[in-house]
């Protein structure tokens, strides 16, 4: 990826190259050369040095005369220069035909495009099943492209990503996405993207008591500020049964007298929610300004502690 900056604004442009983080000098910002493992990375050196040279000319020719160039411009000059045609042989040999045009630089830019109208983190996931892709392209030795793509992804995901059963569906699910997106708009995808899915088992949920939410409540932690936090987040979202990202963003001007109004960070809808009694004092701490919003990763640590002072271990089955 080129970071091009000016104008106070920081632009990505992607070259479509990828290359083992171990294998990338973060201070030089290029591949390392140096030891066995490495003595084909001065080939990806060259490769980043011409589109590197043409934004820089791209840049310096706007500026001659006082513009700048907008961020298509960037990602055409950036783009790979078309070889010129060689002269025909007298008998031709037969050639395998070209992979399909820059499918992971296609992928990130219609990632990109969704900025105005998906969530971060829905974009986010995006992007992680395109390094999923990239990591697939890695590990089986073949370009992934619009005429490729799809073959074996599921096998790669559950052998050696070692995802769940829904992972697997919801990574499928974002590429059938982005391919019918392809489709019509004329890029040259072989697969049809109908045909990509994945049997979803319905996970088990897990749910606490009443008697083990009373446990987590009756909890005496004054002296444990930080669990004392997490512990008010989690029942939040119990009594309300928000989502996590949406206990996370509330604010005073959500809490009415007696009900919630919210626009949900993941589907962008308003909703009403009545406020069980239990909830009004830990929304008070949010009106107050005391309560403070965790990382879900966070939180998550937080719980396995409270629920071990709380004794909530009932042996519980669950199948992966």
């Amino acid at each position: 990826m080129a970071s091009v900056t000016f104008d106070g604004q920081r632009h990505k442009v992607y070259v479509g190259i990828s290359i083992p983080p171990k294998h990338w000098d973060k201070e030089d910002q290029k591949a390392l050369t140096r030891g066995y493992s490495h003595t084909s990375n001065g080939k990806i050196n060259d490769t980043l040095k011409d589109p590197r040279e043409r934004l820089l000319k791209c840049y310096d020719d706007h500026r001659a005369v006082g513009t700048f160039p907008s961020l298509a411009t960037l990602k055409a000059v950036a783009e790979p220069v078309q070889a010129a045609p060689e002269p025909a042989p007298e008998q031709p040999i037969p050639e395998p035909e070209p992979a399909g045009p820059g499918f992971f630089t296609t992928f990130a830019t219609w990632i990109e495009s969704k900025a105005l109208t998906q969530s971060p983190n829905t974009l986010r996931t995006y992007r992680t099943s395109l390094r999923h892709l990239r990591d697939l392209q890695q590990a089986e030795g073949y370009a992934v492209d619009f005429a490729t793509v799809g073959n074996g992804f599921a096998r790669h995901l559950l052998t050696k990503r070692n995802l769940v059963d829904s992972a697997v569906h919801k990574n499928l699910f974002r590429l059938k996405h982005f391919l019918t997106w392809a489709i019509n708009n004329g890029f040259p995808v072989v697969a049809d993207p109908k045909k990509f899915g994945w049997q979803l088992r319905e996970q088990d949920i897990l749910t606490l008591t009443r008697a083990e939410v009373q446990r987590l409540s009756d909890l005496d932690l004054s002296a444990r500020p930080a669990l004392d936090n997490a512990r008010a987040l989690f029942l939040i979202g119990v009594y309300t049964g928000l989502r996590f990202s949406d206990v996370a963003a509330l604010r005073p001007e959500h809490i009415q007298a007696d009900r919630l109004r919210v626009t949900t960070q993941k589907t962008r809808l308003t909703v009403t929610v009545p406020v069980r009694p239990e909830a009004r004092p830990l929304l008070a701490r949010v009106s107050e300004g005391t309560l403070r919003p965790l990382a879900n990763q966070k939180l998550n640590g937080h719980l396995k502690e409270l629920a071990r002072l709380a004794e909530i271990d009932a042996p519980t089955e669950r199948v992966r």
